[in-house]
């Protein structure tokens, strides 16, 4: 009877035992998966993840990488192993927003300025004065407020010491937009946006003229005002 007892004991001691040390496995592939290390199967070595910062104005309606939809958020940061991404968001009368991202491991890839422009921008005309007279003002209050100068030539947009793109075409009236992240310019008559790592060129509007125009950004980003011709148009390029 003893014996009996005794093995039963030794049963359940070793059945904790062996429950313990399952539950210690666990908590530390838990520890180890949060702080951002994966195993690499093919090599059986450890590596640490990256991760991606995404914040989009305004809110998308999709947000894909690698064509897998994402969990849609305003704002989200997910872990990503080395490799090679494509990123997009979509939003309903909006044009998309892209990047290629070849990621390395223990890198931050931040994309918290995503500005989405609408695809069939509001064109009417400008009446209002004080519009009008801050089109014709002087644009330098972006420009001294800016971290780095803004500067181009005919071909050339650069910050600071950067080349930010360059084109075949001329351009002109190369300016910040109000998050310092954009830059707002005129070619090939139509009025573009470009991020400040020189991705996402994007046409904001075209305009009738086969001119350069004058141009300024207003409305906290919302709209622009320009003049073309005999008149002033407002142009709504975010709702």
């Amino acid at each position: 009877m003893s014996n009996k007892r005794s093995h039963r004991i030794r049963k359940i001691l070793f059945g904790q035992s062996a429950i313990s040390l399952l539950i210690l496995f666990i908590a530390g592939i838990l520890i180890f998966y949060s702080q951002g290390f994966r195993v690499n199967f093919k090599t059986f070595k450890f590596y640490k993840t990256s991760v991606l910062v995404l914040e989009s104005n305004p809110k998308p309606d999709q947000v894909f990488i690698n064509g897998k939809e994402q969990a849609v958020k305003s704002s989200f940061a997910i872990n990503i192993t080395p490799g090679d991404y494509n990123v997009s968001v979509s939003k309903a009368g909006y044009q998309d927003w892209s990047i290629y991202l070849h990621a390395e491991s223990e890198k931050l890839y931040d994309f918290k300025d995503v500005e989405l422009f609408l695809s069939v921008p509001q064109v009417s005309e400008l009446t209002e004065q004080s519009k009008i007279d801050y089109l014709n003002s002087p644009d330098s209050v972006l420009a001294e407020n800016a971290a780095e100068d803004l500067n181009f030539n005919n071909y050339e947009i650069w910050i600071g010491n950067k080349l930010v793109t360059r084109f075949s075409d001329p351009i002109s009236g190369v300016k910040w937009f109000p998050d310092m992240k954009h830059v707002i310019f005129c070619k090939s008559n139509a009025i573009w946006s470009v991020e400040d790592s020189g991705s996402n060129i994007t046409k904001l509007f075209d305009y009738d003229s086969g001119t350069q125009i004058k141009f300024a950004v207003g409305g906290q980003g919302k709209e622009i005002y320009y003049y073309d011709g005999n008149k002033y148009f407002r142009v709504r390029i975010k709702d």
